[in-house]
């Protein structure tokens, strides 16, 4: 199984950061998630996907998240985030994947828990979503993963078990 790349774009409100999402008719609640293909770079990808899924073409450049191992049996992932303004609070795109599916797209408050809505690969992904925009934007909400001191964003790997793991292995301020 390839390796996938996560694209997520962002935005602060009133509210609070929120993170783009879709409604997929037959899969649930999710984040656009796409396999890397041969010879592609993951921040390529991960625009590509977010094109292909939501018809977004964003300006803004990726920030690398972190890397994390998810899934039984373990896939490696890339998170991407992208930063946005002026996006509708909602859209549906339709895409090509698996023969042609409507998604609907909505932001999820960052703060909020995913519920049973989510398919449970979302859940991990989710996790370490969170753990990485906090560089970008703040402190974490509560629950949470944590760590001490800012590092940069392209430092980061991640290993999924009961909670994210960190590991910088150089500092570059």
């Amino acid at each position: 199984m390839g390796e996938k790349v996560c694209a997520v774009p962002f935005r602060q409100t009133s509210q609070g950061m929120e993170v783009l999402s879709f409604l997929h008719p037959v899969a649930g609640r999710q984040f656009v998630k796409g396999t890397l293909e041969p010879n592609e770079l993951p921040a390529v990808a991960a625009a590509r996907e977010l094109r292909e899924e939501s018809g977004l073409s964003l300006a803004a450049s990726p920030v690398l998240l972190g890397d994390a191992m998810i899934g039984s049996p373990p896939v490696r992932w890339h998170f991407y985030a992208f930063n946005t303004d002026g996006l509708p609070q909602s859209w549906s795109h339709w895409t090509e994947d698996d023969g042609g599916h409507m998604f609907l797209f909505f932001w999820h408050l960052l703060e909020k828990d995913l519920d049973r809505e989510w398919h449970p690969i979302f859940h991990q992904a989710y996790r370490i979503i969170r753990f990485g925009l906090r560089d970008i934007a703040g402190p974490v909400p509560q629950g949470a993963a944590s760590k001490a001191g800012a590092r940069r964003v392209s430092d980061k790997q991640f290993s999924i078990g009961r909670s994210p793991t960190f590991s910088a292995p150089s500092r570059r301020d």
